[in-house]
């Protein structure tokens, strides 16, 4: 996933662990993964983190019609 996203490689394993378990359990909110990789600027998070993981198929919104929408939350693809 490092190669996918490189942002990442600045986290422990622990870290990303945390994050990818967050994901199986069930969906999650932006402002939760930002919680869980101590992040706090939404548009870097977006922008760096989060769109990388989705155009390389590692995770996808759960309301793909309303990409912006106050309610969106994000799963694990399929393929993980």
């Amino acid at each position: 996933m490092s190669q996918a996203c490189p942002k990442l490689n600045q986290y422990t394993t622990d870290v990303i662990a945390e994050f990818i378990y967050a994901l199986r359990e069930k969906p999650q909110s932006i402002l939760r993964l930002m919680e869980i990789l101590g992040e706090t600027n939404r548009t870097r998070f977006r922008n760096k983190i989060l769109l990388p993981l989705m155009e390389n198929g590692y995770i996808e919104p759960t309301i793909k019609e309303v990409p912006n929408s106050p309610k969106q939350l994000y799963r694990l693809c399929k393929k993980l």
